[in-house]
């Protein structure tokens, strides 16, 4: 299981730091999903550009679409089919998830099919594998 460091986990939800935005890359004003995603990411050394979730599911530059899943990859989730405006989830290993939301406010560790018995969550669109690392 994938170990996310502890920097990550006190992490405060904000909507107003989303992808495109002007933010602290140290977080200290919090994140959106996908920048809470996209940050650690970029600790371990993937490139990933800021993209918004209907940007992240239509890219094939960074990404591709996978099945099953692995470490690192970023799980889709939405309240409906359709990857506008979807949550992003980061796979960690053990069928678990890590993610931010507004609901919790801070990182939540949860099984990822779990996740989906909660209305926003109930569609998974699907996961993305990053092809890049850099070293």
């Amino acid at each position: 299981m994938m170990n996310v460091p502890k920097i990550f986990l006190n992490i405060n939800y904000n909507s107003a730091v989303k992808p495109q935005s002007s933010y602290s890359k140290d977080l200290v004003d919090g994140a959106n999903c996908q920048i809470f995603v996209y940050s650690i990411l970029r600790f371990y050394k993937y490139e990933i550009p800021d993209l918004k979730s209907s940007e992240l599911w239509d890219d094939e530059l960074f990404t591709c679409k996978v099945n099953e899943y692995q470490d690192f990859d970023i799980l889709l989730y939405n309240n409906k089919n359709n990857a506008w405006g979807a949550h992003l989830a980061l796979f960690i290993g053990d069928n678990k998830v890590i993610h931010l939301s507004k609901a919790v406010g801070k990182p939540e560790t949860i099984d990822y099919q779990k996740l989906r018995e909660r209305e926003t969550y109930k569609y998974l669109l699907g996961g993305k594998r990053l092809k890049v690392i850099n070293h």
